[in-house]
């Protein structure tokens, strides 16, 4: 690994491992925070999502829009943007070529948007309501099935949720629901989930509240944390997981809360490295190049 990439309410930082420095890059004025982030290996960039207001109210939600950056990795100056407008409270996002799946928490659904056409080409909704239902907040392309995680807002046990690849990138209705085409993987006893990475055959996911990180297969919680636990980033060498204060909902993206950045032995999950972050508000999700 030669950098780690965490995106936070207060904006963008950058850890090299080899110098142990942390960078804070940026953060965009009148933004709500940065959130979904991947690597787009045919554009050479690093695309982040941000949540954002346009002085609009809608659905309940202050952030009613989503504007990507296109960032070039070494020296993370921006290349291009991109704004894609009523996606609500953004969470994670994933890349296939061209297109982005964005995670629409406010709205109940995973927008597709089309970086070369700038445009959205399809909608999956997850179910009928067009409301924050499942809480839907993480995404994973894997083979021929995009994974979505879904929270469920502590109601009832979160479960995952796979989709056929065809089914976002193939002749389909402008509108979808996945939850009639998808197929359900219930996990027992396990709320307010966050993340999937790829682990060993199977995916890495934290119950953020109650603090740890565990495998989707067989539930195990491989490593326990004090603090509101949501990134990861899974390397040859380490398995690195982002901290956050434990803050009522009105303050966790206030400046003056600190997080960390943990990494741990990617068998044991002994932890090797830690990261103090002072003054980033809450950390939302972490990229490993």
């Amino acid at each position: 690994m030669k950098l780690l990439l965490a995106t936070t309410s207060q904006g963008m930082l950058a850890y090299d491992p080899a110098g142990e420095a942390v960078t804070k890059v940026w953060k965009p004025s009148g933004t709500l925070g940065m959130f979904g982030i991947a690597h787009s290996v045919e554009r050479g960039l690093v695309i982040v999502a941000s949540r954002e207001r346009r002085g609009r109210f809608l659905r309940g939600k202050h952030s009613s829009d989503v504007r990507l950056y296109g960032l070039h990795p070494r020296t993370l100056e921006v290349a291009a943007t991109w704004e894609v407008p009523d996606v609500h409270d953004v969470h994670q996002i994933e890349l296939l070529g061209e297109m982005v799946f964005l995670t629409d928490t406010g709205l109940n659904r995973i927008v597709c948007y089309d970086l070369a056409g700038e445009k959205v080409t399809r909608i999956v909704n997850l179910g009928p309501e067009r409301k924050d239902v499942h809480h839907v907040n993480a995404l994973l392309l894997q083979g021929t099935h995009l994974w979505v995680g879904l929270n469920n807002r502590a109601h009832r046990d979160a479960e995952l949720l796979r989709l056929p690849l065809e089914l976002v990138t193939g002749a389909h209705p402008f509108e979808v629901d996945g939850m009639e085409e998808g197929e359900t993987v219930p996990l027992p006893g396990i709320v307010h989930t966050h993340d999937l990475e790829p682990y060993q055959g199977t995916f890495l996911s934290t119950a953020s509240k109650d603090g740890f990180v565990f495998r989707t297969d067989s539930r195990e919680q491989l490593l326990r944390l004090e603090g509101w636990v949501r990134g990861i980033a899974v390397t040859e060498e380490q398995v690195w997981v982002s901290i956050s204060t434990v803050a009522e909902r009105s303050r966790r993206h206030e400046g003056d809360l600190g997080g960390k950045i943990v990494g741990c032995h990617p068998a044991t999950f002994e932890q090797e490295t830690e990261i103090p972050l002072p003054g980033v508000g809450q950390l939302c999700d972490l990229l490993a190049l």
